[in-house]
């Protein structure tokens, strides 16, 4: 996992879907806070979600990203952003 820093761009994080069948519904559930002014991009037919954005706080985020694949299967990963000053 990498780590961001204050006033910088996040270095990328991409979170990818294995097996199941496309497309996915892939979604982020924040637990103490959105990390910063991060964001994902999803890409339902790859099964990817993209972080991407700028840090604007410091601490860690514990982040549950959850998959759906079109045959109603799930799964769940959790994530920590951490991010420095």
């Amino acid at each position: 996992m990498p780590v961001g820093h204050l006033g910088q761009r996040f270095p990328g994080l991409t979170v990818r879907a294995q097996g199941g069948k496309g497309p996915y519904q892939i979604k982020g559930q924040n637990l103490l806070g959105w990390p910063s002014s991060l964001d994902y991009k999803v890409d339902p037919v790859a099964g990817t979600a993209e972080w991407h954005g700028t840090v604007t706080r410091t601490g860690e985020f514990p982040v549950r990203m959850t998959v759906e694949d079109s045959a109603g299967a799930h799964a769940e990963l959790m994530l920590t952003f951490s991010f420095k000053p």
